[in-house]
């Protein structure tokens, strides 16, 4: 004859047993939507400051083109501001530090980490990079629609003014194709995909609904990268920006969510067009 286990009584009042049911019960990923859900209605944390953040980067970025204005006007430059425009791949690192800054305050309110938003472990590691062939695949047809779209604004001969503003000394040159497109493409994925993407489809219990909140807010960004006051270029450059974060927010939703491999072929993409427009103007 066989017993049945008991669960032993650990002198808390819980049984040992459901310690450990409670405790498997505790998510492998805390970044899922479901465990948002759950993490945001036991700790009855508020919304506002995820919403809040939505435009950060762009705010961010004016701020720093101003703050790079002011610099040069110190130095005696005439037109600092139409000069500023042409440093935004150096000043764009400003954004990025300021937008890592309050995505670590408004991780350490949830109890989680940077690393957490990209939801991988070693095991998936090997399956994130290879997907980075898959992800480029998928881009491509939005990076040729943005062009296909641009095109009648400049024409075929023409570079659109965010690239015919820069220029740049040697160093600065080299920062813009070396650092500057990991620490943004880095920067970008993790705040719009890792971070704001799941909490808005908590939010809003739809996944589609979250991801066109997610395209309007990247793309309405790139309006001030840089500011320039000129409606062709403001709406050249957010239709192009509109296809291109669609397309990438698109193929991450699509791809099982792998956010370093999306990450890869953000900078990829960025880091050829600045070596190129430093060819281009560098003649």
């Amino acid at each position: 004859m066989t017993t049945e286990p008991r669960a032993v009584d650990s002198g808390g009042g819980q049984p040992r047993s459901a310690q450990a049911v409670t405790t498997s019960r505790r998510p492998s990923d805390p970044n899922t939507p479901d465990a948002l859900r759950v993490l945001y209605s036991d700790r009855d944390l508020s919304w506002w400051p995820v919403l809040l953040f939505l435009p950060a980067r762009g705010v961010l970025s004016f701020l720093a083109q101003a703050f790079t204005a002011a610099v040069l006007w110190s130095t005696g430059n005439p037109t600092p501001w139409e000069s500023s425009q042409g440093w935004w791949t150096v000043y764009g690192t400003l954004t990025d530090a300021g937008c890592l800054g309050l995505l670590v305050l408004l991780l350490r309110r949830e109890g989680l980490r940077l690393r957490d938003t990209f939801g991988f472990t070693r095991t998936s590691l090997g399956q994130q990079l290879r997907s980075i062939p898959l992800y480029l695949l998928a881009l491509l047809p939005a990076v040729a629609a943005a062009s296909l779209v641009t095109l009648p604004f400049y024409g075929p001969a023409a570079l659109p003014p965010q690239v015919t503003a820069i220029h740049l000394p040697g160093w600065a040159a080299v920062y813009s194709f070396t650092v500057w497109p990991f620490l943004w493409a880095f920067t970008e994925e993790i705040t719009y995909l890792g971070f704001l993407l799941p909490r808005l489809q908590t939010r809003t219990g739809r996944t589609w609904k979250a991801a066109a909140i997610i395209i309007f807010f990247w793309s309405a960004q790139h309006l001030v990268i840089p500011s320039i006051l000129d409606m062709t270029y403001l709406i050249s450059r957010f239709l192009g920006a509109l296809l291109i974060t669609a397309g990438l927010t698109t193929s991450f939703v699509l791809l099982r969510r792998r956010l370093l491999a999306t990450t890869a072929v953000h900078w990829l993409s960025d880091a050829s067009t600045a070596i190129l427009t430093t060819l281009i103007l560098g003649r």
